[in-house]
């Protein structure tokens, strides 16, 4: 089946793309198996396709530490992304930053296929468990641990899940032996075997789902009570579990089995058990994200956050940024939804706090917290993020979202459809940014923005805040009225010193005829390119210059583009005079300078003059004519070829030779008239600017003046010559 247009790519020879009868997920859900529909080729499909899939950690372990790494689960081997646990280049996220970890014949031959995976909080350990048994691996050794019974393997499944605390593997399973429910304590650091086991907890029912908090521990059964214990490390190197609290669910969740997640509301303060005890819980139940809450009276109140979740992210105390304590993300397929709450939660210090909406920031503070980031009464949604790919997880302290995408490609050299995973990103600093100014809590994000200020990218995070804002106001001119949020971002944007690279990159991403309302309230371009000048920020000013030549009559531009020539000569930056040099011939249809290295005995002379003098005549020269004089324009290079050598700056003036294709060695024969007063000086400066040594002989100078003028004029031409070849 060819598509209308020859240039486009066939359809695969897959049968599947034309129709699908009927399709089921294998073991494990790991392959789909596609049965095509019947076409005008084949009356009956006799194959069977088989397309591979990996699935996230999350969906069968989602716990805090699974949350803040990104493992994804395949039919024999693991996928871990390296990003979040070391430096890395965010702009350019390819396969490299996968680490494929093959899972050992000897375990998955007998119990494939893997169910379930839990991997530490610094992403160094990683667990699996299949049908029976576990074993688990470390990235920094890259070797695996196995039973080394079969028997004790064997012996029991896991069911609950599994974490780590520290370098300790806490499993949930069920003893087949005795089909008894226990919580297993296994050291990293010792063989796996029963009889190296830490800690062994019986529980009175079977375990549906853990959690922890550093050594806080939250256990829900089958019995649908929520267990709260403490882990004890005792004097014999082992461990010890100290039940804190009991929190029965009946009569708030319907069954036990409908809760998909559960985890504690990180404090923003160190977790001592008084804490956790008052800290609200987050279930996640049948795609409800919901809060439980302790009620004055001792019971229990399930209150629902929102809808259609399919899993939700909880910040940590190391995660503060700014005046943002703690956050709750949560992820419904299409977007993040966030928004604040009022502390206290507890309605034991405020009763009348009713919670209704999404998530979730500052949703508990410290006692004495003086931050203006509080939320609306209504407790409204505040703030969501949209993107087009599947979020993993949040690198909080990088101020992104990562996640991965699904593409498929087709080709006419192949007769197949090739499937392939893409990482994915997304820069969330903007959108926080924005929601608070919109607020007019401007110090607020300053403090949020100085956590990130350190990134790379952050000056690409503000460009998209200013670029966003503008669009979303530019069509109703909303920049001018009262509740803007334009006039906000562009004093914030003050705050920081990339602010006018910011505002002029933004500039030329935006549409021309958005220039003018947009200029209206950042301020003149002609100011903010004198303003580079200034403060001697050369490329900005020159991408100012494009926006005024664009805005502005040629003269304009070309006057200030002189001024900028003149002021990159001062600073040496020959590259961006060459550039100007460009700009101002095209300006007058020219394809460059003619110099004509016309000189006269006053101008010739006019570098040996005292600086005074010079600064004196330059000050009463007129700076340009009309822009675009291109004899003016020479007059202006060949001052500056003479101020240079008036300065003994030679390996300056053949770096500026080189750079605007100045005819140097024919305008230096011209330019014979020179001070031998000073020549030793002169001498001394060439050699060293080249990095010349001296040799020792007798420098005692017989010469006449006139001799001892030209051999230096010969000298200097040489080394021009030199340094124009090199």
């Amino acid at each position: 089946m060819r598509c209308l247009s020859d240039n486009l790519v066939e359809l695969p020879d897959d049968d599947y793309f034309t129709g699908v009868r009927d399709l089921f997920w294998g073991a494990g859900s790991y392959d789909l198996y596609v049965l095509p529909m019947p076409n005008f080729e084949r009356d009956v499909m006799r194959d069977i396709y088989v397309l591979p899939f990996a699935k996230s950690a999350l969906a069968s372990c989602n716990n805090l530490d699974n949350s803040r790494s990104v493992v994804l689960l395949c039919d024999d081997r693991l996928m871990m992304y390296e990003g979040n646990h070391s430096d890395f280049d965010v702009m350019n996220l390819d396969v490299s930053q996968w680490e494929t970890v093959q899972i050992p014949t000897m375990y998955i031959t007998e119990n494939w296929p893997v169910r379930s995976a839990a991997v530490n909080s610094t992403g160094h350990f990683i667990a699996i468990a299949g049908k029976r048994g576990i074993a688990h691996y470390s990235t920094v050794s890259n070797k695996w641990k196995l039973f080394g019974n079969e028997h004790q393997e064997q012996a029991f499944v896991v069911k609950g899940g599994m974490l780590w605390y520290r370098h300790i593997l806490i499993v949930a399973c069920q003893n087949l032996l005795t089909s008894e429910h226990e919580v297993r304590f296994f050291s990293r650091e010792t063989n796996l075997d029963i009889s190296h086991a830490l800690h062994i907890e019986r529980m009175p029912a079977r375990v549906v789902r853990i959690n922890n908090l550093d050594n806080h521990l939250l256990i829900h059964g089958a019995d649908n009570v929520l267990l709260y214990y403490t882990i004890i490390h005792t004097a014999a190197n082992r461990i010890k579990l100290v039940l804190q609290q009991q929190i029965s669910l009946e009569g708030v969740v319907a069954h036990p089995s409908f809760i998909q997640s559960i985890g504690w509301y990180c404090p923003p303060e160190d977790p001592s058990v008084d804490v956790i005890k008052r800290t609200p819980i987050v279930l996640l139940k049948n795609g409800e994200l919901n809060l439980l809450r302790e009620m004055p009276d001792g019971a229990w109140e399930l209150i629902g956050l929102s809808e259609k979740i399919e899993f939700f992210w909880v910040s940590r105390t190391h995660d503060r940024i700014g005046d943002l304590a703690n956050s709750l993300w949560a992820f419904d397929g299409q977007g993040a939804k966030v928004c604040w709450m009022t502390p206290p939660l507890n309605p034991l210090q405020n009763p009348s706090l009713s919670l209704k909406n999404k998530v979730w920031a500052n949703l508990a503070l410290p006692t004495g917290s003086s931050t203006r980031w509080l939320p609306e009464e209504t407790l409204a949604e505040s703030l969501r993020i949209d993107f087009d790919f599947y979020p993993l997880t949040i690198m909080m302290h990088r101020g992104i979202l990562v996640g991965i995408e699904q593409r498929m490609s087709l080709r006419n050299s192949l007769s197949c459809a090739l499937f392939r995973m893409e990482t994915k990103t997304h820069l969330f600093i903007h959108s926080f940014i924005r929601h608070l100014l919109s607020k007019d809590m401007e110090e607020e994000a300053v403090d949020f923005a100085d956590g990130y200020r350190h990134l790379e990218y952050f000056g690409h995070a503000l460009e998209v805040l200013l670029h966003r804002v503008l669009e979303d106001e530019a069509e109703t001119d909303a920049g001018f009225s009262e509740g803007a949020v334009l006039p906000h971002v562009v004093r914030f944007l003050e705050r920081y010193p990339n602010y006018l690279d910011v505002i002029v990159r933004c500039a030329r991403k935006t549409e021309v005829a958005l220039w003018e309302y947009f200029f209206s309230i950042v301020g003149n371009p002609k100011e903010l390119f004198r303003r580079c000048l200034e403060s001697g920020a050369l490329i900005t000013a020159t991408s100012y210059l494009i926006i005024i030549q664009t805005l502005e009559p040629a003269s304009v531009s070309g006057k200030m583009a002189v001024e900028l020539l003149e002021r990159s000569f001062e600073m040496e930056d020959f590259e961006t005079g060459k550039e100007l040099v460009r700009f101002l011939t095209s300006i007058e249809g020219s394809e460059g300078i003619d110099y004509h290295t016309t000189t006269r005995p006053e101008s010739a002379m006019a570098f040996l003059k005292e600086p005074s003098v010079i600064e004196e005549e330059k000050a009463r020269t007129p700076k340009v004519h009309d822009g675009g004089d291109l004899f003016y324009l020479e007059i202006l290079i060949s001052k500056h070829a003479r101020k240079l050598l008036s300065k003994q700056r030679v390996r300056a003036l053949g770096r500026f030779a080189a750079s605007l294709s100045f005819p140097l060695v024919k305008w230096l024969r011209k330019e014979r008239y020179v001070s031998e007063d000073d020549f030793l000086h002169a001498t001394f400066t060439t050699r060293f600017s080249f990095g010349r040594t001296f040799p020792e002989i007798d420098l005692r100078l017989s010469l006449t003046g006139s001799r001892l003028s030209l051999q230096y004029m010969n000298n200097l031409i040489g080394h021009i010559q030199t340094t124009s070849a090199a």
